[in-house]
């Protein structure tokens, strides 16, 4: 099954630490789009099929929430992951209101965030098997 993940953030940094971090899940037919802003994330969004999108919330032109929205009129299937160096408790109660499946602050606390990664696209656990893998641990 493919799997494409949109990743949005204004900093290059956090695209390639992202992009990076999803790498190592090693998903064969996974494929990652970037964006640096709301407007391309949008235009991206019209040539590929998305089912993750992890979008920082101060973007360019518009807020994440925003461009979930829009998004979403387009792929209504589509998984919303939050990045935010943002505190306002207004701010944070939006992303929280707004259907994202997650919400992380940076720094991006990487293990916790491929895990949510996995989870919503369906996928083998491999970060935090669940119980049922622990169990064959055990034994």
């Amino acid at each position: 099954m493919d799997h494409s993940i949109l990743i949005v953030d204004d900093h290059r940094d956090i695209l390639r630490l992202i992009h990076s971090a999803l790498d190592t899940l090693k998903i064969a037919k996974m494929k990652i789009f970037e964006a640096p802003s709301g407007e391309e994330a949008l235009l991206e969004s019209t040539r590929n099929q998305i089912d993750l999108l992890i979008t920082d919330y101060m973007l360019p032109g518009m807020s994440g929430v925003e461009l979930m929205h829009k998004i979403r009129v387009r792929h209504p299937q589509v998984k919303i992951i939050f990045i935010t160096g943002m505190t306002d408790r207004k701010v944070r109660e939006e992303m929280l209101n707004a259907g994202a499946m997650a919400m992380f602050d940076k720094p991006i606390p990487l293990a916790d965030f491929l895990d949510v990664v996995e989870r919503g696209l369906g996928l083998e656990q491999t970060i935090f098997p669940t119980e049922k893998m622990d169990k064959k641990v055990e034994e």
